[in-house]
């Protein structure tokens, strides 16, 4: 999963050229599994990936102040192990799926 979180942007192809982070934090564990995202106050545009889906050891995702559209996608219920989600300051609409 880091590896794949390192080509972001190229995964995300055309509708995600916004998400390239001038700033942030992403940090695995010792199985090389993404657990946290950190890319607040990074302007990002688009909508959240569907690739974040298969984040299966994510517990923090902070999105938080950018232009991030669209509603909350389900599958952020279904992450298991998320335990903080943030994506405040951004143009989201929806509430955040409960499993």
């Amino acid at each position: 999963e880091c590896k794949w979180f390192s080509e972001w942007s190229h995964l995300f192809g055309e509708g995600f050229q916004g998400w390239e982070p001038k700033k942030g934090v992403v940090a695995c564990n010792e199985e090389n599994m993404v657990t946290k995202i950190y890319l607040y106050w990074n302007n990002l545009t688009g909508s959240i990936p569907g690739e974040v889906q298969y984040l299966s050891k994510l517990i923090h995702l902070d999105l938080v102040g950018g232009s991030i559209s669209g509603t909350i996608p389900t599958f952020i219920g279904q992450l298991s192990n998320l335990k903080d989600l943030h994506l405040s300051h951004n143009e989201l609409s929806g509430s955040v799926p409960l499993e």
